[in-house]
């Protein structure tokens, strides 16, 4: 029986501080005996992190929501190549098993490829995007922003 609850924020730009800080982020975040459940934001998510960091995430059991944003106008890491990868993981090694909420705000490069690959979540029940339009070379968002969403009931 789960008696916590876990809501965690990162702003993945102050994980610049140590080469192995992702891997200790992680770490903090696992409940193997499902004492808590987690649930993750991660902010300006191309400061630091790319495909093999995101790809690690599959490895948090007790992963229940999980929302990326990116502010960058580079090209963005959040597409369907990552989406391919995750189903992947889901599919075979028996990744996110308990991912019920996956959201998306800013930059992304989805196409409808990746609804194929959602498909592979075995207990994901909602999917949202929101794109973010701002006419800004490089806009950060708060800690306290809270968009609206269109969703996917899964």
């Amino acid at each position: 029986m789960v008696s916590r609850s876990r809501a965690i924020n990162i702003n993945a730009s102050r994980l610049l501080d140590s080469a192995n800080a992702w891997s200790n982020c992680l770490a903090r975040l696992e409940s193997t005996t499902f004492e808590w459940l987690t649930t993750l934001k991660l902010v300006n998510v191309e400061d630091m992190l790319d495909h093999t960091h995101l790809n690690s995430i599959g490895k948090l059991r007790n992963l229940v929501g999980l929302h990326l944003l990116s502010s960058s106008s580079r090209s963005t890491i959040l597409d369907d190549r990552l989406i391919k990868a995750w189903g992947h993981q889901a599919a075979n090694d028996h990744a996110f098993l308990n991912l019920r909420t996956l959201f998306f705000t800013g930059r992304f490069t989805l196409t409808e490829v990746c609804f194929s690959h959602l498909d592979k979540f075995p207990s994901l029940s909602l999917f949202g995007l929101q794109p973010w339009y701002r006419n800004t070379v490089e806009s950060k968002y708060p800690s306290n922003y809270s968009p609206t969403w269109s969703t996917v009931n899964m």
